[in-house]
Formats: C-alpha cells, structure tokens, sequence
C-alpha cells in the first residue's frame, strides 16, 4: 500500500512532482551527512518545504501551502 499517497489524500496536501520528492531525498541525504545544514525550496502551487537539523540532530522536513484569494467588485 502507498502510505505516502494516502496521507496526502486523506489531508488534503496538494501533490508533489517525483522530481521534487527525488531532490528533497537528496538534500535529506546531504543534511543527514553533514554537508548542508539546511535547504528551502519552492515548489510550485505556493507549496514550501524546508528541510533542516535540530539542536538536538534530528532532522526537520517542514511543508506549508500557501492559499490566497481575491474578489474584487465595483461600486
């Protein structure tokens, strides 16, 4: 079963290209071997993602989705 899928479904994330997902593994990998402390990236339909290293040396995958309306009417 794809978890991964379900989870996104069941929150209502909106998803991610499989080359964005294949780069932010890379940037894990070089955040969990100490070459890069952190990374942002802005993907595309207002979705972020930060990846990064805790005080305690954990790492952090942090996404947030920006959602913006507008209406304009006349007087």
């Amino acid at each position: 079963m794809n978890y991964s899928a379900l989870i996104v479904q069941r929150m209502g994330y909106i998803p991610i290209a499989d080359e964005s997902i294949k780069l932010m593994r890379e940037i894990v990998e070089q955040v969990a071997y100490w070459k890069m402390y952190s990374a942002s990236l802005h993907i595309a339909n207002g979705v972020k993602a930060k990846i990064s290293r805790t005080a305690s040396g954990k790492i952090k995958i942090e996404r947030s989705e920006t959602k913006k309306q507008s209406l304009e009417v006349e007087d």
